[in-house]
């Protein structure tokens, strides 16, 4: 999908953007220019309400601003590279280098999700950043894009074993996907077969059935929020943090292996259980922050109305019942 959203129009080997409004603008203004965006300024607020869900920026000099968005009028992805670098709030510390902007229209429903995911394929590639922060032209660019990488694959006849991967992220984004590519680049250069779900903003996908379950060997739960892990009990299993595999996918898969048989007990299954609240807990919030403008609206006009045609009594400034329009 992403290689039929991109355009060497669509990338910036030079950016001249000092700031994240700057690369916010200066990308935006790339996808606006080429019939991408039909209102920029709009979509730019689309991008900082994004954020204000969670940073973009990744390690490794990566960022990745999205944003579903009406001003989008075609689907495209925007890239751009700074050679200094750019404060950006990255996870790392670090400036951030290499930009993927991703417009995605707001009736698309997952769109830029799947795109995320597709472009993770790319990322986890050895060397790939590396070479693509070096290119000299935008066709150069465009082509690491366009080619396709041959995927090692294994299959059940010469497989070692058979692996299930757990991947999920707090918001449910890039890591979900990055670690659930390392999982399976490593199972297969180590020989093994491996089936990863993956715990995401667009739900969770492509979970084990009980039968594959029984027959895997060990269990990978690389994690950052709460998922079911009792359905496992009595698999090799490890638990860790959703970079790891990123980090060391063979290592992570190894430790896997060598792990005691889990066992189920209360404190993990209530530890699986805050997972529907916090999503309750998340719905209600939501449509409270939407509310909060009307009863303020609301608030503002009693004051005003108060202000203007109000009296004095005992019980505070109220409006006459002739204001309102009753008789006696």
């Amino acid at each position: 999908m992403i290689t039929s959203l991109l355009s060497r129009e669509l990338i910036c080997l030079e950016l001249n953007a000092t700031s994240k409004q700057d690369v916010f603008n200066e990308l935006a203004s790339l996808l606006a220019e080429n019939g991408k965006v039909a209102d920029k300024d709009a979509f730019v607020a689309d991008l900082w309400a994004r954020e204000e869900q969670g940073n973009t920026g990744f390690e490794e000099g990566i960022a990745l601003p999205h944003a579903k968005s009406a001003a989008v009028t075609n689907p495209a992805v925007a890239i751009g590279i700074s050679r200094k670098g750019i404060e950006y709030g990255a996870e790392d510390g670090l400036p951030s280098k290499l930009f993927f902007m991703i417009a995605s229209p707001d009736g698309a429903a997952n769109h830029h999700i799947e795109v995320l995911a597709e472009l993770s394929s790319k990322l986890i590639e050895e060397g790939f950043v590396e070479r693509l922060m070096s290119v000299t032209s935008t066709d150069d660019a465009l082509s690491m894009f366009l080619e396709k990488t041959e995927q090692k694959s294994v299959t059940e006849q010469e497989s070692k074993g058979f692996l299930i991967g757990v991947t999920g992220c707090p918001t449910g984004v890039a890591h979900t996907y990055l670690a659930a590519e390392a999982l399976e680049k490593a199972a297969a250069a180590m020989g093994y077969t491996i089936k990863v779900e993956t715990n995401g903003s667009i739900g969770v996908k492509n979970v084990p059935t009980q039968e594959e379950i029984a027959r895997a060997d060990a269990v990978i739960v690389a994690c950052d929020k709460q998922v079911d892990i009792n359905r496992f009990a009595g698999k090799r299993l490890i638990q860790t943090g959703v970079k790891a595999p990123m980090k060391d996918g063979q290592g992570v898969i190894k430790q896997a292996l060598k792990a005691i048989p889990f066992e189920a007990s209360e404190t993990t299954a209530k530890a699986a259980k805050p997972q529907s609240t916090a999503g309750l807990y998340q719905y209600l919030m939501n449509g409270v922050s939407h509310m909060i403008p009307f009863v303020a609206t609301g608030g503002l006009l009693i004051a005003l109305a108060l202000a203007i045609g109000g009296v004095p009594t005992e019980a505070g400034m109220q409006i006459p019942e002739a204001a309102c329009g009753t008789t006696s």
